[in-house]
């Protein structure tokens, strides 16, 4: 039973990405960019955790938390470089 007046839990999102196979040689000029906009989501409390999956890195897996799904497609498409 909920508590009366409680705040309602937070919503997670997983965002998983596929990589392309030649991901180490064409991140470089991206980098950066990519990782001060997963920083800032940090900061404002909106991501909990993020990395590479494989090795060598075939994908990644971004988690969120109280974050609207518009919200991460606009992330997505600000470090897809769209």
């Amino acid at each position: 039973m909920a508590a009366t007046g409680a705040a309602p839990a937070p919503q997670f999102w997983i965002l998983r990405y596929d990589y392309v196979s030649d991901i180490l040689d064409r991140r470089g000029p991206h980098r950066e960019a990519h990782l001060a906009g997963a920083q800032a989501k940090v900061d404002a409390g909106k991501l909990v955790c993020a990395g590479a999956t494989g090795s060598p890195p075939d994908g990644a897996v971004f988690l969120f938390k109280g974050i609207s799904q518009a919200d991460i497609e606009d992330f997505v498409k600000v470090r897809g470089g769209r």
